[in-house]
């Protein structure tokens, strides 16, 4: 190319990796120009060479670092991402508390209380969900929504929030509002409360003595659009004007003493500077080191109209499940199909969805999900993602290519909360993504949406408060579980106690003896067996509020999937935690009736059909002798469907979960057990 170019008369340019007399390698950029005689022709050419070795290994050193920092944000995101759950498990907690507390008879000031507690802590739990998806914020894909909200509502539950925190430190928190700033707004009014909690946060906690200031003012004012200026100044430690330079870097803080002294993620401020943009305004900062600090911003909003404010001001908070219930009663009467292989997660499923007046077919991976189909129509498919034999993604690829079930709604429902999973889901073909551990109002609003044709305009209307007419084991009383979530876990379960006295006690003969399972094949070098062990005890786990031990089983399924060799010390750990829930459990159970004992007890007089039973159990035998647990799977799946209780029912369950872990030998022996205890009540 080069001698090409030059006897052609054109100039070149390029670079050259090549050698010096002593050998040595460097590189150089070369221009090379011919020059003509009188007649025109090429004699001589002329070549002008720079030496920019410094410079490509100083572009060498770029390329590295970038990727090394490419590398860092990835690994960031991810653990933020795995971080999601442990975080979200204490809110839910706090909120679902609130909310049973809120359903008794309380005092007028107890009732305002819990109700500032709710707001705080539903803002806390959306805010904490965007901070943990921080690399949605970074791609540029975090959307600011446009409702109608009142400015004040904002206000009040900023001075909520600090009120406190502020009078123990000593300090005086004024709030001045000008009176000409509009009432309701049309914008993002948990973006705009993010960046005053953060900005408002900061004063309180950089401040010993003096006063923290909010102010708002009105800037401009039209029949569409409206511009607030908001200011929050302090009395605090102040900034230079070099820690002023670094203020919204992401990851940053003024200096490092502020991380030892006052904690934070240094993110808050550059999170609070994008979503000023997105309001399209602009901060300003002003401040004396020693002297205290004043951060303004500008934001635009709409004016809603009348018709929106109104609409607005008649929304309820999170609604009952009956009222869900009497959303859905139009629905033709097919069940759901919940696709899902962890036992826990089914039984907790079926009984909320019952709640809402549902019924649920259950299988227990895509392949089953695909042979059922063939049965008859479902209202809609409730999909796990991880699974063994088929997955849910692949399932939701092969039902999207069925003729006549290409509409039917399908949601996602994992443990996973990775980014990416959602998108990846929607592009499979599936209509909605939920998180586990599932929210009950999460659930089924999403229910409400897919397969309503007037969803969005049911979930926007008011509703009638319905009568409690008490939750199922209501007249339990729930042991106290030591460094066990259990609020939590009830707040999933919708308050039902009765369905939580039934998780515990099949976590406690399902799963004692699980770390020895993960051990042994480990030891063998199943890794897909350990796996799948770990996946499953991992939801067990959160299911009944086993948060640490849940954790435990995170990283020890993500290191097993990626191949990481697991030392003793690991599977130490994970017994140690796990003997400790158990310990805990077996505590809290001791004092509590087995829930089979208490159903046999109220059980129709009619039992189920025992000549059924032995048909399946028959039909199972020789998969169990041929150490065949897929074919006993739906088998089994069935036999639970059957409303067997008292021990025949015990033994079913632990049948079931003895063929999940594929401890065909025990599975064999239960199966003789159960048969000799149907043969047995049957005279």
């Amino acid at each position: 190319a080069l001698w090409n170019s030059i006897l052609a008369g054109q100039e070149w340019h390029g670079e050259f990796h090549t050698r010096k007399k002593n050998g040595a390698l460097f590189w150089e950029s070369v221009s090379i120009s011919p020059l003509r005689a009188l007649r025109g022709e090429i004699t001589h050419f002329i070549a002008v060479k720079e030496d920019i070795t410094e410079r490509k290994e100083m572009d060498d050193q770029l390329r590295a670092a970038k990727a090394a920092a490419e590398q860092a944000n990835r690994a960031k995101s991810e653990f933020l991402a795995n971080m999601s759950h442990e975080i979200r498990t204490p809110m839910n907690a706090i909120i679902g508390m609130t909310a049973l507390c809120l359903h008794t008879e309380l005092t007028g000031k107890q009732e305002n209380y819990l109700k500032k507690i709710d707001q705080a802590a539903q803002s806390l739990l959306r805010i904490l969900n965007d901070i943990l998806d921080f690399s949605k914020i970074e791609a540029g894909r975090l959307e600011m929504e446009r409702h109608p909200f009142r400015l004040r509502d904002v206000i009040d539950h900023l001075s909520t929030l600090f009120s406190i925190p502020a009078t123990e430190k000593g300090l005086k928190l004024d709030v001045f509002v000008d009176a000409n700033v509009p009432e309701h707004l049309l914008g993002d009014a948990l973006r705009l409360g993010q960046v005053l909690i953060n900005l408002v946060g900061n004063a309180v906690k950089f401040t010993a003595h003096g006063e923290v200031v909010i102010m708002v003012g009105l800037l401009t004012s039209g029949e569409e659009e409206t511009e607030l200026r908001f200011v929050v100044r302090d009395t605090g430690i102040g900034l230079s004007a070099e820690q002023q330079g670094r203020l919204f870097q992401s990851f940053s803080q003024a200096d490092s003493s502020t991380t030892r002294r006052y904690g934070g993620t240094g993110l808050g401020l550059s999170i609070s500077r994008r979503l000023v943009e997105m309001m399209h305004g602009a901060f300003q900062v002003k401040s004396t080191l020693g002297e205290g600090s004043e951060f303004a911003f500008t934001a635009h909003f709409g004016v809603p109209s009348s018709e929106a404010v109104s609409t607005m001001e008649s929304r309820q908070q999170a609604r009952p499940i009956e009222a869900y219930g009497r959303m859905l009663k139009g629905l033709p009467p097919h069940p759901l199909l919940l696709v899902e292989d962890n036992a826990f997660n089914q039984q907790v499923a079926r009984d909320l969805l019952a709640l809402a007046g549902l019924s649920v077919r259950i299988v227990n991976n895509g392949e089953e999900a695909l042979q059922a189909l063939q049965e008859g129509p479902f209202l809609a498919i409730l999909m796990d993602l991880q699974m063994p034999v088929m997955d849910g993604h692949e399932a939701t690829r092969r039902i999207r290519a069925l003729e006549g079930w290409r509409q039917v709604p399908i949601i996602a429902m994992t443990a996973n909360v990775m980014n990416g999973e959602r998108e990846q889901c929607l592009a499979n073909g599936m209509n909605e993504y939920l998180s586990k551990p599932v929210e009950v109002d999460k659930l089924f609003s999403t229910l409400v949406r897919v397969l309503c044709p007037e969803g969005e305009q049911l979930l926007s209307e008011p509703f009638e408060k319905v009568p409690e007419s008490g939750k199922q084991g209501d007249e339990v009383r729930l042991p106290s579980l030591p460094g066990i979530e259990r609020d939590a876990a009830l707040m999933r379960l919708a308050g039902n106690k009765g369905l939580y006295v039934k998780l515990l006690f099949r976590f406690l003969e399902g799963h004692k003896q699980s770390d020895r399972e993960v051990r042994d094949a480990v030891l063998a070098g199943d890794r897909e067996l350990a796996g799948r062990l770990l996946h499953t005890l991992k939801g067990v786990a959160g299911s009944v509020g086993a948060t640490e031990l849940q954790g435990v089983c995170v990283t020890l399924e993500r290191e097993v999937v990626a191949g990481i060799a697991i030392d003793e010390s690991r599977l130490e750990r994970l017994s140690g935690v796990l003997n400790a829930a158990v310990t805990v459990i077996e505590s809290g159970c001791a004092s509590l009736t087995h829930p089979d004992s208490v159903r046999a007890t109220k059980s129709e007089s009619t039992p189920p059909d025992g000549e059924a039973l032995l048909a399946l159990m028959d039909e199972m035998l020789p998969h169990v002798r041929e150490s065949r647990p897929r074919p006993c799977l739906p088998l089994v799946t069935t036999m639970l469907s059957m409303g067997w209780e008292g021990e025949i029912g015990a033994s079913i369950d632990r049948l079931e979960q003895l063929l999940r872990k594929y401890r065909m030998k025990e599975a064999m022996s239960e199966l003789e057990t159960l048969r000799g205890i149907l043969i047995t009540e049957r005279g």
